[in-house]
């Protein structure tokens, strides 16, 4: 099987990519901003064209990154520019510093070459590996030379395979790399355990910092601190300040291979608050602003540009430690789910910008099977919770965190389960202190709302949530049976066999309500009326970023 940009066999199963997210946006600049207010640099830069000689090929003349771009985001994780350490919501900016070893089309809606570094990628015939073929001449910043396979092995056993790494707490990811060998300084194979049909989109911009590639020699010299602090990678920008909990600036690379990035610098604001970032807009101290539904209306009227990216995200409620305490109960899991009112809840919280979900994989995704929504019943869950042993309720923690629009959204859900006599309150933590605790086996009698994106495999986030030896497993080993589906799922040889098996995961953890089933939604943001936000397709608060490519190389 060969993938490159003309030949690519999964393009058939299109998907919806989240955040700032699979943009094909072209920003222009267009008047001249007030003094005190963020500028856009210009679509191309004026200038006399060289003459020459009859014949002889007349070269464009060089563009300058120009002017500021500043973006407002709710939460940035742990902001770190690392992904060994953080794949959480802040590896938004990942993709603006990284390449990844496997690029986007240049919608950002399928797999392809836009930002990666492999120019195509084959399967080996057996089924047994991926070969990935790199570009030449790309070369790291700050003098740390060219771009090889080297690197990219590197790259992955740090991020995906490392001990203590936070994807290789993924254990079926790691089992299923049997070994990565450098073939040549441009070629790179990476053998498998089993046919792995969505290793390139994990290595991809599609998703998150699985596929980020950094420099082994940086690395090597500085260690993993002083890289921390002072990151080498070969993407458009370099980062050149970061104010813990404040923002981080980014400065453009002129001698980027992929072109000559569009703006300047680049500051990404972390924001809590809703109010704040709107503020922020108005006041012309940014140019996109991520911001909730409330506040829509008010921002049109006052003409900035909005952007939504329809039914990307989704909301879902993680009950934790399913093997023990009220939560190990099926109809525990399953009173939560009718005791909400989703229709309700898009309604008055999403002003209608929302609708139920029907089922945690779309229909558009590989193997996504529209379900029936879960009716509103609290009748029944009353007699649910009875059913389980607790006629009185018990006491339920919803840990919430700091992403729009999750803590309105914690609240709404703890008075609907209060009205079914559960003894629910609302903990707001940060991310770190949240994923510490999941991680820990912490969390017991306790969900935690989550705000996810659409991709077009799912295999990876049920791995992370089921998989009995996840460090972040909902489940540990109270399911033989979802741990059979998985390995199954993991064993798929063809697109139609991956996509049966995760109809499979998905029918089975509906049945058995793993999850907290909310809402499908989209997200939001609104931008300066002077960027030129057509074809922008918006996208959510997410890990995978193509978005940052195309929106500040273009």
């Amino acid at each position: 099987m060969s993938c490159n940009r003309n030949d690519n066999p999964w393009h058939k199963w299109k998907v919806l990519v989240p955040i700032l997210a699979a943009l094909a946006l072209v920003i222009a600049a267009c008047g001249a901003p007030a003094a005190d207010a963020p500028t856009a640099g210009p679509a191309s830069a004026a200038g006399p064209t060289p003459t020459a000689k009859a014949g002889t090929p007349v070269a464009a003349p060089a563009r300058k990154p120009e002017g500021t771009l500043k973006f407002a985001f709710s939460s940035l994780a742990r902001e770190v520019l690392d992904p060994y350490r953080d794949t959480g919501n802040g590896s938004i900016l990942f993709s603006l510093f990284f390449d990844y070893l496997v690029g986007s089309t240049p919608d950002g809606m399928d797999l392809g070459t836009v930002g990666g570094l492999a120019t195509k990628w084959e399967q080996k015939p057996d089924g047994s590996g991926w070969i990935f073929y790199l570009r030449k001449g790309v070369q790291w910043d700050k003098g740390y030379g060219e771009v090889t396979a080297e690197d990219v092995k590197f790259s992955v056993e740090r991020t995906d395979l490392r001990e203590g790494a936070i994807i290789s707490e993924r254990p079926s990811f790691v089992a299923g790399i049997k070994e990565i060998v450098v073939v040549d300084p441009y070629t790179v194979r990476i053998d498998t355990n089993n046919p792995f049909l969505d290793l390139p989109e994990m290595l991809s911009r599609l998703q998150h910092g699985m596929g980020a590639i950094y420099p082994k020699k940086a690395i090597e010299q500085m260690g993993d601190q002083q890289w921390a602090n002072n990151p080498v990678s070969s993407g458009p920008y370099r980062m050149v300040e970061h104010q813990a909990g404040s923002y981080f600036k980014f400065e453009a690379r002129e001698d980027y291979w992929g072109g000559v990035p569009r703006y300047k610098e680049i500051y990404a604001y972390n924001v809590p608050e809703d109010a704040t970032r709107a503020a922020m807009l108005k006041r012309g101290e940014v140019d996109v602003a991520e911001v909730t539904v409330s506040q829509l209306k008010e921002l049109q009227a006052a003409g900035f540009k909005l952007v939504e990216k329809k039914d990307n995200i989704e909301f879902i409620g993680n009950p934790h430690n399913q093997w023990e305490g009220a939560l190990a109960k099926r109809e525990v899991r399953e009173a939560l789910n009718v005791a909400l009112n989703r229709q309700e809840l898009a309604d008055k919280l999403f002003e209608g910008r929302a609708r139920p979900m029907n089922g945690d994989m779309p229909s558009f995704l590989v193997g996504g099977k529209d379900q029936p929504v879960i009716p509103y019943d609290p009748g029944r869950a009353k007699t649910l919770l009875a059913q389980a042993g607790y006629p009185n309720g018990f006491d339920l923690s919803i840990i919430t965190r700091p992403q729009t629009p999750l803590p309105l959204l914690s609240e709404a859900m703890a008075g609907y389960f209060r009205a079914v006599g559960i003894n629910a309150s609302v903990k707001a933590m940060d991310n770190a202190t949240a994923t510490g605790l999941w991680r820990e086996g912490k969390l017991k009698d306790a969900i935690s709302p989550f705000l996810g994106s659409n991709r077009r495999f799912y295999l990876s986030g049920y791995n992370a949530v089921f998989d009995a030896k996840a460090a972040t497993s909902l489940l540990k080993d109270s399911d033989p049976k979802m741990q059979a589906l998985l390995q199954a799922a993991m064993r798929s040889r063809t697109l139609d066999e991956f996509g049966q098996n995760h109809a499979n995961i998905q029918k089975y953890a509906r049945d058995q309500f793993l999850y907290v089933y909310i809402l499908h939604s989209g997200y939001w943001y609104a931008a300066n009326p002077k960027l030129n936000t057509e074809g922008w397709n918006g996208g959510g608060m997410s890990t995978y970023a193509p978005g940052w490519w195309q929106f500040t190389i273009q």
